[in-house]
C-alpha cells in the first residue's frame, strides 16, 4: 500500500512539473520585455535631451555651406546685373549718339503761365503756339524753345529759330481746330498768319492786285494796303466791306500831277471764280483840273491767291478819245516767300474820221489804233530781310510786307520802249 502510494504521488508531481516551469519561463520572458521597454521617465528624459541637444557640428557645417553658396549666387546675379546695367548704358549712350540734334535738345516743359507767341523758323515756316513766360524772359538767342502747339508741348532748337514775337490773346493760332466753319462777314481775315489756300505757311497779302491792275479777289472788311510804285506814285486801298475796294493814288503829293480815285466790287462763285466790276478816274492837276481819262471795267478771275490769271476789259475816255483798254495779268506763287507775277495791257483807241461840205459834218471812216501797250515780268518777296537782330545777324520776316522786282517793256504807237525796271513797295493792314 504504502508503495502504491509513492508511486501515485510521483507520477502526479511528473504531471505538474512542466506547468511550473512553463510558468517559469513565461515570467523569464516578461521580465525581459520589461527590461527592454524603458520606464515613462526614461522617455522623459530623452525627450528632455534630444530637444536641448545643440545641434551636430556635421549639420552646423552644412547650413554654412547653404549660406555661401546663396551668397555666391547672389553675388553672380548682382554682377550680372551691373554687366546688364553697363551695357544698357554704354547702348544707350551709343544711341543718343546716333540720333539728331533735335532730341539732344529736348527741354523739360517749365513751368508757369504762357502767352501766345508767332515763331518764325530758317526755312520760312510761321508756327504759332504758346510759351512759358520765364523761358521767354531768360532764354537766349541760340537757346532751344519749348512751343506748346494744340495743348502738346515740342522743343525747337536755337538755332532754327528766326524771330519769337508775342500775339494778341485773342487771335486764334494759326495750327488749331475750329469749332465753327462760318465766320461773320465783319471779322477781319487775318492774311498774314493763316495758312494760305495751298498750304504756304501764310496768305499772300497781295492777292488782290497785280502790278496795278486788280484782281477780281476782293480785300475784306477793315483790310487794306499802301503802296509805293516806283519812287513817284504812292496808292492806298481799303475794303469798306467784304465785296467793296476803294483805291485813291496820287503822282507827287503836291502839287499833285495826276490824282486817281476807283473802286471795285468783287464776288467769289467759288474758291476759284471770281468776278467784278469797277472803275477809275485820273485827274491832272498840273494845270488846272482835268479829266484824263476816265474808264469802267469788268473782270473775271480764275484761281486762288496763290497761283491765278486774270482778264479785266472795258471802255471809257483816254485821252479825250474813246478807248477800250484789256488787260491780262496773273500770279503764280512757288514758295512761302517768292511768286512770279506777269501784267500786261493792250489800249485800243477808237478814233472817228468825218468831213465837212460847209452845210453838214459826215462821218467818213472809223479808225482802231493799238496805242499802247505793256508787257511785264517781275519777282515778288512776300516778306522782308534784316541784317541784325539783337546785335545777330538774324532773318525776320514780316509777310504783311511784300516788294516787286522786275522790268516793263511799254509799246506807245508804233514802237516799244526800252526795258525799264519796275519797282513796287506795298505793306498791308
Amino acid at each position: 500500500m504504502l508503495v502504491l502510494a509513492i508511486g501515485l504521488w510521483w507520477s502526479s508531481a511528473l504531471q505538474a512539473a512542466p506547468t511550473q516551469q512553463d510558468g517559469l519561463l513565461t515570467s523569464t520572458r516578461s521580465l525581459q520585455e520589461k527590461k527592454e521597454e524603458p520606464s515613462p521617465s526614461d522617455k522623459d528624459s530623452d525627450s528632455s535631451e534630444q530637444e536641448i541637444e545643440p545641434p551636430k557640428k556635421g549639420f552646423e557645417l552644412s547650413n554654412r555651406k547653404l549660406k555661401d553658396d546663396e551668397n555666391d549666387e547672389d553675388k553672380e546675379v548682382s554682377v550680372e546685373t551691373k554687366e546688364k546695367d553697363s551695357l544698357y548704358e554704354v547702348l544707350n549712350s551709343e544711341e543718343g549718339a546716333a540720333q539728331p540734334e533735335e532730341n539732344k535738345s529736348e527741354l523739360a516743359p517749365p513751368a508757369g503761365p504762357r502767352v501766345l507767341v508767332s515763331v518764325e523758323l530758317t526755312n520760312g515756316t510761321g508756327l504759332e503756339g504758346e510759351a512759358a513766360v520765364s523761358q521767354l524772359v531768360t532764354r537766349a538767342l541760340d537757346e532751344p524753345l519749348v512751343l506748346w502747339i494744340a495743348g502738346e508741348p515740342m522743343t525747337i532748337e536755337g538755332g532754327r529759330i528766326l524771330t519769337v514775337q508775342q500775339i494778341s490773346a485773342s487771335k486764334k493760332p494759326a495750327i488749331s481746330i475750329s469749332s465753327s466753319s462760318t465766320k461773320s462777314s465783319d471779322s477781319k481775315k487775318e492774311s498774314t498768319t493763316e495758312p494760305s489756300s495751298r498750304g504756304f505757311s501764310y496768305k499772300n497779302a497781295s492777292s488782290s492786285r497785280y502790278l496795278y491792275s486788280p484782281s477780281s479777289m476782293a480785300l475784306k472788311k477793315g483790310e487794306g494796303y499802301i503802296s509805293q510804285k516806283e519812287l513817284f506814285f504812292t496808292s492806298v486801298a481799303y475794303g469798306v466791306t467784304d465785296h467793296l475796294t476803294v483805291l485813291g493814288g496820287t503822282l507827287t503829293f503836291f502839287p499833285p500831277a495826276l490824282t486817281i480815285a476807283g473802286m471795285k466790287y468783287a464776288r467769289s462763285v467759288s474758291s476759284r471764280l471770281h468776278f467784278s466790276v469797277g472803275g477809275e478816274i485820273f485827274v491832272s492837276g498840273l494845270s488846272g483840273t482835268e479829266i484824263m481819262a476816265a474808264v469802267g471795267y469788268a473782270g473775271v478771275t480764275f484761281g486762288d491767291e496763290d497761283v491765278n490769271i486774270s482778264i479785266n476789259a472795258g471802255g471809257g475816255q483816254i485821252f479825250k478819245e474813246w478807248g477800250i483798254p484789256v488787260i491780262v495779268a496773273g500770279s503764280y506763287r512757288f514758295s512761302d516767300r517768292f511768286a512770279l507775277v506777269s501784267e500786261n495791257w493792250l489800249i485800243t483807241t477808237i478814233k472817228n474820221s468825218y468831213s465837212w461840205d460847209g452845210t453838214e459834218l459826215a462821218k467818213v471812216e472809223t479808225l482802231t489804233n493799238p496805242e499802247i501797250g505793256v508787257v511785264s515780268l517781275v519777282g515778288r518777296v512776300m516778306g522782308r530781310r534784316s541784317g541784325l537782330y539783337g546785335g545777330t545777324q538774324k532773318t525776320l520776316i514780316n509777310p504783311s510786307v511784300t516788294v516787286d522786282y522786275g522790268l516793263i517793256k511799254v509799246y506807245y504807237n508804233d514802237g516799244f520802249s526800252d526795258m525799264l525796271p519796275w519797282i513796287d513797295w506795298s505793306w498791308a493792314f
